[in-house]
């Protein structure tokens, strides 16, 4: 996967976060932490838009609505592989 580099400036208290979760072992790096973050921040606010299209969608399981969510967020991952994770 190709990647860009993106300068971001933190407060000391997230990079100290950041810096704990890496000693803890949960992330390799900080880089990963704030992929993470972003991945997290951009989950939460699609689901809070399929709620909103739930009301309108009826006859549609919740199963129906994920892929749905899953194909907007990585169009060009097959759909077996994101089932998969």
């Amino acid at each position: 996967m190709v990647m860009d580099t993106v300068q971001v400036r933190l407060t000391r208290g997230l990079v100290k976060e950041a810096n704990a979760l890496v000693a803890e072992g949960r992330y390799a790096n900080r880089s990963e932490v704030v992929r993470d973050a972003l991945r997290q921040f951009l989950w939460t606010r699609e689901i809070a838009k399929l709620r909103g299209i739930a009301k309108l969608s009826r006859g549609k399981t919740s199963v129906g609505l994920v892929r749905e969510l899953r194909r907007k967020m990585s169009p060009k991952t097959p759909l077996k592989v994101l089932n998969r994770e």
